[in-house]
């Protein structure tokens, strides 16, 4: 209905322009009409075109007047103004998310994912580890959304998840359930690692190492985090966390067998 009216709009202001202002149109509608009965008897013009036109769309207009009250109408162009305002936010809001159609690029977006992981690890040294989930989450979940091909950069998000996810598990008693997450998150981080050439070295064994203090804390799998803390000691022999929770570990093995 919009369409409609603005289309009548347009083609009155057209035959206006064209046919009042050269006094061939008269002011009241019945000189309208016979001016319009005038012209269908002259060769077909332009003006005469558009005058057969109007008069069909005012015709339209007037029967649709007569069998719409008024208050339905203006009912309904409440309603569809209404969805059409929600489906244009809804539409400016998918665009500024995916970012496409206004050219933003990956670069853009690991940029916004890099600032999401700063401030995430910020909170996480600032023991609010519920807002750095909300934030490093988000990381990931964007990256899963764009397929972002920066693997070390996902490698990366996963390991502060599970870094706070345990932290928040020793110093803020949360839940077991984020131990278990916390292993699946630092166990594909490492995976990650692994397979990419551009890892450095003791990225890969804080990841190792990370995955045994886990193993040893929490699940009691000894063998599985002395396997992990020897990978970690492969990788960066100057790791000392690693080189601590290994002597401990054989520690308790001499005791144990005494």
């Amino acid at each position: 209905m919009a369409s409609f009216r603005s289309e009548t709009a347009s083609l009155c202001m057209r035959f206006y322009r064209r046919n009042y202002l050269t006094g061939s149109l008269s002011a009241s509608s019945s000189h309208f009409s016979m001016d319009i009965l005038s012209q269908k008897q002259m060769c077909r013009t332009r003006q005469e075109k558009a005058a057969n036109r109007l008069l069909h769309l005012c015709d339209l207009f007037k029967m649709y007047k007569r069998t719409t009250p008024c208050h339905v109408e203006n009912n309904i162009y409440n309603i569809l103004g209404k969805y059409w305002l929600a489906a244009f936010f809804s539409a400016m809001i998918v665009i500024f998310w995916t970012g496409e159609p206004f050219g933003q690029n990956n670069g853009t977006q690991d940029l916004q994912v890099l600032r999401l992981l700063n401030v995430g690890k910020s909170l996480i040294q600032r023991m609010h580890y519920l807002e750095a989930f909300d934030l490093l989450e988000e990381a990931r979940d964007s990256l899963d959304v764009s397929g972002s091909d920066r693997p070390e950069l996902y490698a990366d998000i996963l390991y502060e998840l599970a870094q706070a996810k345990i932290k928040a598990r020793l110093y803020q008693n949360f839940p077991a359930y984020y131990v278990k997450t916390a292993l699946d998150d630092i166990q594909a981080s490492n995976r990650i690692r692994e397979r990419s050439d551009t890892t450095a070295p003791q990225k890969l064994a804080d990841g190792y190492y990370l995955e045994g203090f886990i193993h040893k804390k929490f699940f009691m799998r000894r063998e599985q985090a002395e396997k992990n803390f020897l990978k970690a000691l492969k990788i960066d022999p100057g790791s000392v966390a690693a080189k601590r929770e290994l002597s401990e570990l054989i520690g308790n093995d001499d005791k144990e067998i005494k």
